[in-house]
């Protein structure tokens, strides 16, 4: 590096050194000189201050300064050296080894802007680092852990440090003004040491990024020096499911101080069957990962090769050069990890992937385990099979591509105990020609072990550690119901399979317990033995370490390591694996024999000698680590060779300008004299206006003076205007108490004039007239129905008539088809059975990271508490949930049967605390992310949990969600609360019917009953549970959402998630006694704290419609003709993203289709975006419901002419208030216009002038008419000026472009065919355009998508090269595969929504004219056009060969979406509608 940097005649680096006049220690500076020693020698040098330089810098190439002012001379230099970089370090930086190798990296990344490493004066760095830089031993073990934890990339920040920066040539003119710099960079893999002064340049706070970094590393207790030594690295591979392989990784680190180690461990996803859903990178596994990634390929068990795992493997291995792999399983990655060609080895803790069954007797030498017998043993499996993959085929070409791999990249096998080697010698003889081990795991010495003795009163067998299955749980099972009288079982960590063995009485049950704590439990127990029950072959058991260690003697079944590790009669007993076996050897424990004391050395046996053992094997020489440890130099070498073969391009290139700039001088010198006249006049032009200049501040000095003189003549005028205001008081009260007089006289009229008219009510006549009144109304009523049928028909009628001139009778009969839906089907309601037996019941449990924790309070009542528990283990959702039941007290079995219950975690309270605090005792216990408070007299229905939590993930600031709650006889319980500005409360929709559109779209509410509500755990936690202020019961439940809101979440309704709730069962029904009365004395509580707040709230008596959305600042109703559906046509896109902006904007949104049709899975995708839909029969007539609800509206949006001319006169009778808001879509009569023109149909042309005269009309008569392009509104300015016409154009979120252009391929259309022109454009293009593309590009495939296509259209499917899917759920891959969209109509109106999306997804577009018309667009730069056969052609073949012009087209094209048709350009537009911000 040197040399290259020195036979540069300019470097473009001068090195700026600094003494600080506090800088005295002589050692500190020595040790400085020596960290310079790593800089390049060829480098200019400029000495700030006074500084003595070592003798071997003296022939360097050195320039000294005055002063101490280093910005000054900063400034200087800079002047002075323009084409340098200068590198200013201080005499007290202290720097770590290999400083220079780490920071060149910053340097050469080539920003404009200066740079600066991390120091310790930083604020954000935690103080298990920051104090390790006052010791030059520890700042280098410091730079070592940011080396893998921090990244490479400069983070921008205001702060700089003095002590040690680098300033590009092209940044140091941003210190000739201010000494400082608006903001440079820091580099975050390189950390010098600094004084505790502050020495940052004047600059603002620390930026994001730093936070990020600093909350990314270890805390106060990491230790530095021992994690990151020079040693070799060793990568494990590991599993993600715990257990004794991550046991063994665990002891081996902790034990092994001649290595570094890092663990690869599968993050898995068991609820899913997935062994990997992503990895994590641990440097310990009691610790925060380092790195973390995500699969976009998950793996179900493991996998023969996989891409992303090969590549993460070698991103690993560029990044923390591991010297060699330790694989302990296999199980979630694949068999790449043996194909690295670092020396390798696998511990065998298991059997797989030799065989897919991880609990076999593979001690039964008659067995047949070959690769033939796969297939077999999959079909025999039960269904507990731990591996989801059943193909036989798979299992056998894994383990062949396992014992290829082993032998090929000659990897070390390790058995545990000799029993592994043999049987997998056995199971696959290939294992024999590798080079194999015998290792046993080693134990960790005990913190403390008390003495202790065998109780000879009792026969107490001990059955310790986890018992699963085949190891234990099978065998017990048959022995319990023949237990010789006298045994007494103690199961000791038995985990959850323990649970099935509660309440035996000869059985006692400890489910867990802490390592460390086992000498003292084995001491209090006193065992007379210990019995280890595996039927299944252990590869090593830690169990049975611990009970040797322990001086526990051992019955163990004759299988599997127990055989290796145990001689029977002298260091225990070994029997069959059966229960006569076991019994038999229990039985001789009552005749008064014992087995023999165990044997066990600790040093033999210890995690020391084990590590040094894999020590060995491995044969990590510290030659191969030397080897490997200049790599990083190495790198930056050829960085810095690089750097100067750049610059002498550069060099070369300058000279050769420097020649042509030679020979233009003559021309530039004889330019020069008339470029000093142009100057000369310019002066003089300049001094010219410097005059008029003069002039202006002159006159507006004279315009100051006369404003203050107006001033003063002002307030003299306002003084006086004061004195007459006086005056004209007076005059005025003397006026008020003449108008109180006149009131009073009217007061009396008024009282004269009820008086008369309660007697003409009162009279004969008017009773007689009565029926005649109500005729009146009724008649008047029906005559305003019959208009709305005949206009409604009338508009049909010529609707049909248009169809069938442009789509014919079949066509017109599938659109009519298209119109009509089933009507919403009725919820069954599953409510299980009750029973009073328990052995049905039981939950999975969780050990990984728990998405919900249920929390069930319970008093008494124990059949509605199963019938709960039944119906949540029946509805188990896709997210993994714990069940936590808290007994507040109860008298009854509860507590009895409840524990018994498998995967259900019961806690008792210790005395009745009420509702509330055992709510709080529940989540207190709880571990998932969420917490669901369920009351025990619920039946919770499929689906709850999973939409309950997907609420807050699909809408922004949620903190508290609530579910429907039901009536066992399927009326509507309550669809969210709502609380009064009095404090009372209302359940929405009591006892109304539950699928009523009312009560079915996602809505903000007051509250939600406590009977089943979710909130995240860590906000719950933050409020501190519910409020032990309203004990026991009542009012909580709206206090905490009054909480929620209070800390700036909303609290959301959910009526897909619905709950039976038996109300009243726990406290009953009653308010005058029992709990229940506190339901009365809490609501005075709930008022005195929050009266401030439900000021805000609804008046009781408040239209119930208003006070249920009583914070939404709108009511808008919207009309269209029927339910948008995105995934179908553009326009549905446009509409359901104008619901969203509404919604989003703060408005309470109603919306009905003309149709008043229920559409499966639209309907419901608009109510949980927030929006109320109505459908028939739940809205009969429009006109009935325009005369009741059309005067809560400030706004109605009516979409298409064709609609608006059947509601308009409603909409102006019974929506006096409403702003009405006519959207177009898009012209229809111009649509219609250039339709007749291509067909040249004079038919088409009276129907189009028939439309134009009725949409015209309508526009002249609405508030506002919306239309989707610019080209439109100007149509508009001149066919209908005194009309208010504004743009809301289609909305489209911006997803980029995901895939290159070689990635791409074919041609795509995308539309719906219920739309004419769509129609017309695909076959035009199919039959004469595409013909013309096949002949010059012949791999060319055009795909044909969009829904609702006639049969003749479909046939085009069946011409060369043209595919016809119809509609496709999913278009995404079509969108990013596809290399070009085509857009042929040949008529149409409005923007075409298909072009936005294309170009959403950076997917360049060729189309007509007519396409792209409104659209901003720019041809040839955003997209290309034609307009006949020919010149569409030759733009698709164009576009798709030219790969820089498809590059362009497709970034303009996102452009243009970001700019025009993105939702701030529409939120613009709603915001004029409802005259909002």
């Amino acid at each position: 590096m040197n040399s290259a940097l020195s036979s540069r005649s300019t470097p473009p680096i001068r090195l700026c050194l600094f003494r600080d006049p506090s800088t005295d220690d002589a050692s500190e500076l020595a040790v400085w000189w020596d960290r310079l020693c790593e800089l390049p020698a060829a480098l200019p040098i400029s000495v700030i201050g006074s500084l003595a330089l070592p003798q071997a810098w003296q022939d360097r190439d050195i320039s000294h300064l005055g002063g101490v002012d280093r910005l000054q001379t900063l400034r200087e230099l800079a002047r002075e050296y323009p084409d340098q970089g200068l590198l200013l370090i201080d005499t007290t930086c202290r720097l770590p080894k290999g400083w220079w190798t780490r920071f060149w990296p910053a340097i050469e990344a080539g920003h404009d802007a200066p740079v600066s490493p991390l120091s310790n004066e930083c604020g954000f760095l935690p103080s298990a680092l920051s104090d390790q830089t006052h010791s030059q031993v520890r700042l280098d073990a410091c730079n070592r852990l940011l080396s893998w934890l921090a990244g490479n990339e400069l983070i921008p920040s205001e702060r700089l440090s003095q002590r040690l920066c680098f300033w590009p040539a092209r940044s140091t003119n941003l210190l000739d003004s201010a000494g400082s710099a608006d903001g440079g960079f820091l580099y975050p893999r390189l950390l010098i040491g600094a004084p505790e002064a502050p020495a940052w340049l004047p600059m603002e706070p620390c930026p994001a990024a730093l936070q990020t970094l600093s909350d990314s590393l270890p805390g106060c207790d990491f230790a530095v020096p021992a994690a990151l030594g020079d040693r070799p690295l060793l990568l494990h591979i590991l599993h993600g499911w715990g257990g004794g392989a991550e046991r063994f990784v665990r002891d081996l680190i902790s034990a092994d101080q001649k290595h570094q180690h890092l663990v690869l461990r599968a993050i898995n996803d068991p609820d899913r069957g997935l062994a990997a859903i992503g990895y994590e990178l641990l440097l310990d596994l009691d610790r925060a990962p380092i790195r973390r990634w995500h699969l976009q390929l998950p793996i179900r068990s493991s996998s023969h090769s996989h891409a992303e795992y090969r590549a993460l493997l070698q991103r690993i291995r560029q990044e923390f050069a591991p010297a060699s792999i330790l694989v302990s399983s296999l199980i979630g990655h694949a068999l790449d990890a043996l194909r690295t060609d670092l020396p390798t080895a696998q511990v065998c803790h298991d059997y797989f992937p030799a065989w897919p069954i991880l609990h076999a007797n593979f001690d039964d030498t008659r067995q047949d385990f070959s690769c033939q017998a796969i297939a077999q043993a999959l079909d025999q499996a039960n269904a507990n099979q731990v591996f989801g993959e059943r193909r036989a085929a798979w299992w056998q070409g894994l383990r062949r591509g396992w014992v290829d791999a082993l032998v090929q990249h000659r990897v070390q096998l390790i058995a545990p105990s000799p029993g592994v080697q043999r049987n997998l010698q056995r199971i696959e003889p290939k294992l024999g020609t590798l080079r194999w081990q015998v290792i046993p795991h080693g134990l960790a010495a005990w913190a403390a072990r008390p003495g202790w003795s065998a109780d000879l009163l009792r026969y107490r067998v001990l059955i310790p550690g986890r018992i699963k299955g085949g190891k234990g749980q099978q065998l017990l099972r048959q022995i319990l119901g023949r237990l010789p009288k006298g045994i007494e079982l103690v199961l000791l960590g038995a985990g959850d399979a323990g649970m099935e063995f509660f309440g035996h009485p000869q059985v006692h049950v400890l489910l867990d317990y802490q390592r460390d704590e086992l000498p003292f439990r084995i001491a209090a127990l006193r065992p007379r033995t210990c019995l280890l029950l595996s039927t299944v072959a252990e590869t090593f058991s830690y169990a049975l370490s611990e009970m040797l260690s322990l001086g526990v003697p051992v019955i163990a079944t004759r299988i599997g390591a127990f055989v290796d590790r145990l001689h029977d009669g002298r260091t225990g007993w070994l029997v069959d694996p059966n229960a006569d076996a076991v019994l038999a050897a229990l039985n001789r424990l009552l005749r008064g024999e014992a087995p023999p004391g165990p044997e066990f050395d600790f040093a033999s046996n210890s995690l020391t000698r084990m590590a040094e053992a894999y020590t060995e094997l491995l044969q990590l020489a510290e030659s191969r680590v030397a080897a490997a440890q200049p790599m990083a130099l190495e790198v930056s070498e050829v960085s810095h060779l690089q750097l100067q073969l750049r610059q002498r391009e550069k060099d070369l290139a300058d000279s050769i300008g420097a020649l042509e700039a030679l020979r233009e001088e003559a021309a530039r010198r004889g330019a020069w004299a008339r470029e000093q006249s142009t100057l000369a006049d310019s002066r003089l032009q300049w001094a010219c206006s410097l005059e008029r200049e003069v002039e202006r501040t002159r006159a507006d000095w004279q315009r100051t003076e006369h404003a203050r003189l107006e001033a003063e003549q002002a307030h003299q005028i306002a003084e006086q205007a004061r004195q007459s205001a006086l005056g004209q008081i007076e005059a005025l009260q003397h006026t008020l108490g003449e108008h109180q007089r006149w009131v009073e006289s009217l007061e009396l009229q008024r009282d004269e004039f009820e008086r008369e008219r309660n007697e003409i009510l009162s009279s004969t006549s008017w009773k007689i007239t009565a029926p005649i009144r109500v005729s009146r109304r009724i008649l008047k009523r029906l005559a305003e129905r019959a208009r709305f049928s005949i206009g409604r028909a009338g508009s049909l009628g010529h609707r049909a008539k248009r169809s069938l001139k442009t789509r014919g009778v079949a066509g017109s009969m599938r659109r009519l088809g298209q119109e009509f839906r089933p009507p919403q089907p009725k919820t069954a309601l599953s409510v299980p059975e009750q029973s009073s037996g328990i052995e049905d019941i039981r939950f999975t449990a969780h050990s990984e990271t728990l998405r919900a924790s249920v929390v069930v309070p319970v008093y008494n009542q124990l059949q509605h508490t199963l019938t709960c528990l039944r119906a949540l283990m029946a509805c188990a959702d896709r997210d993994a949930f714990e069940v936590i039941v808290v007994d507040d007290g109860s008298s009854d079995a509860t507590a009895e049967l409840l524990p018994q219950i498998p995967g259900l975690v019961f806690h008792k309270n210790p005395q009745n605390l009420g509702f509330i605090g055992a709510c709080n005792a529940g989540a207190a216990r709880a571990r998932g992310e969420y917490v669901v408070f369920l009351n025990n007299d619920t039946a919770v229905q499929p689906g709850w949990l999973e939409a309950l939590l997907a609420t807050f993930e699909q809408h922004d600031r949620v903190g508290l969600v609530g579910a429907k709650l039901v009536y066992p006889d399927g009326r509507l319980q309550e669809a969210g609360g709502i609380v009064f500005s009095d404090g009372s409360g209302w359940n929405y929709g009591r006892f109304d019917d539950p699928a009523d559109p009312r009560y079915n779209f996602v809505r903000e509410v007051d509250y939600c009953s406590g009977a089943a509500i979710a909130l995240p755990r860590a906000l719950f936690e933050q409020l501190q549970g519910f409020d032990a202020h309203y004990a026991p019961a009542y009012y909580e439940d709206t206090d905490l959402a009054m909480r929620v809101r209070q800390s700036g979440l909303r609290v959301l309704y959910q009526p897909k998630s619905v709950v039976v709730h038996f109300e009243g069962v726990t406290s009953g029904t009653d308010t005058s006694s029992g709990t229940k009365r506190y339901q009365v004395i809490n609501q005075s509580k709930f008022l005195e704290r929050w009266k401030e707040v439900l000021k805000t709230h609804a008046a009781p008596g408040t239209d119930i419609l208003i006070a249920r959305q009583h914070r939404c600042r709108k009511q808008v109703l919207v009309i269209d003709a029927t339910t948008p559906q995105p995934d179908q046509d553009s326009g549905s896109v446009r509409l359901t993203n104008l619901f969203r902006l509404l919604v989003e904007d703060g408005c309470a949104v109603t919306f009905f289709a003309e149709n008043r049709a229920w559409v499966e899975r639209y309907t419901g995708q608009l109510q949980q975006l927030g929006v109320e839909v109505l459908w028939h029969p739940f809205m009969a007539e429009p006109v009935s419901w325009f005369a009741e609800h059309g005067k809560r509206f400030d706004c109605i949006v009516v979409s298409r002419h064709y609609v608006l001319s059947n509601f308009y006169e409603l909409i102006r009778r019974h929506a006096p208030r409403a702003r009405l808001v006519f959207d177009t879509v898009d012209l229809h009569y111009l649509r219609e216009q250039r339709a007749a023109d291509l067909a040249d149909r004079d038919d088409l042309r009276k129907t189009a002038a028939e439309t134009r005269r009725k949409e015209l009309g309508l526009i002249n008569k609405v508030d506002l008419t919306w239309v989707v392009s610019p080209v439109e509104q100007a149509l508009l300015a001149k066919e209908a000026p005194a009309a208010a016409v504004d743009v809301l154009s289609n909305v489209h979120p911006v997803f980029g472009c995901r895939r290159p252009f070689a990635e791409r391929k074919d041609l795509m259309f995308v539309g719906g065919f219920q739309h004419p022109p769509n129609i017309d454009a695909v076959t035009w293009f199919s039959r004469e355009i595409f013909p013309r593309v096949r002949e010059r590009l012949p791999e060319v495939e055009f795909h044909i998508i969009g829904s609702k296509a006639p049969a003749d259209l479909k046939a085009v499917g069946d011409l060369p090269g043209i595919r016809f899917h119809g509609f496709v759920q999913d278009i995404e891959p079509y969108l990013d595969g596809c290399r070009l969209a085509v857009a042929p109509l040949r008529y149409g109106a409005g923007v075409k929504g298909k072009v936005n999306m294309s170009m959403s997804y950076g997917q360049p577009v060729v189309g007509t004219s007519m396409a792209m018309e409104g659209m901003h667009l720019r041809v040839g730069e955003d997209v290309l056009i034609g307009d006949d056969p020919a010149q569409m052609a030759e733009a698709i073949v164009q576009a798709y060969q030219d790969e820089t012009l498809w590059n362009q087209l497709s970034a303009n094209g996102l452009a243009n979406v970001e700019r025009h048709f993105g939702f701030a350009a529409a939120r613009a537009a709603v915001h004029r509608a409802l005259g909002t911000r």
